[in-house]
């Protein structure tokens, strides 16, 4: 083994310096337990990876065959941050290049887990197919808290096909099913004037 060591108290103990070619460390063991290890084993010693590059790639973490894996073992609000901090440009992007109904998957794996989307503007939902939103055994909403004129909800069903839009309730209760305002009116109109296109 080549074995380089400091018994130095200072914060850099020891330096690996380059002062104007690049540094590459490789490793080319295949068997088990041949790898590549970095290790803070002091519990207030941090890892820290960082890069002055102004380049969009400026740090990289790319597994070419397998896969990459990162833990947050610390039990606290926040113990696992991906963040875009550049100002008004910056985007943070997931994507996923899968063809499987589930190229990308977010979990919620704990007992009684949540999960919390927040947007300080609007948030946009997109599928160029179907979409599904289900719960289960518990009462849910989906509203929109108005502040002023013209601030509609809509739901609709759009382009002109043999299409319906379904509104309806298993419930057992007289009120299983109902329409109410608390203000204003109810308008209920249909413009089909074949054969059937009534309201019934």
């Amino acid at each position: 083994s080549l074995v380089l060591s400091s018994a130095g108290t200072d914060a850099d103990a020891m330096q690996i310096t380059t002062t104007a070619g690049g540094l590459d460390i490789s490793v080319t063991g295949d068997a088990a337990g041949e790898d590549l290890d970095i290790t803070a084993v002091g519990t207030a010693t941090e890892i820290r990876v960082t890069g002055a590059s102004t380049v969009a790639d400026a740090i990289i973490v790319d597994a070419t065959a397998g896969g990459v894996i990162i833990d947050s073992g610390l039990a606290a609000a926040d113990s696992l941050l991906l963040r875009a901090t550049g100002g008004t440009t910056a985007t943070a992007h997931l994507t996923s290049n899968g063809t499987g109904t589930a190229a990308v998957e977010i979990d919620s794996t704990g007992a009684g887990g949540d999960i919390d989307i927040d947007s300080a503007d609007a948030i946009t939902i997109d599928a160029v197919t179907s979409f599904s939103i289900d719960g289960t055994g518990t009462s849910s909403n989906l509203t929109l808290t108005s502040n002023g004129a013209a601030d509609d909800l809509t739901i609709a069903l759009a382009g002109a096909f043999n299409s319906s839009l379904v509104l309806s309730s298993a419930g057992t209760a007289a009120d299983a099913l109902q329409i109410t305002t608390t203000a204003g009116g109810i308008d209920i109109t249909t413009t089909g004037a074949a054969a059937g296109e009534d309201i019934d």
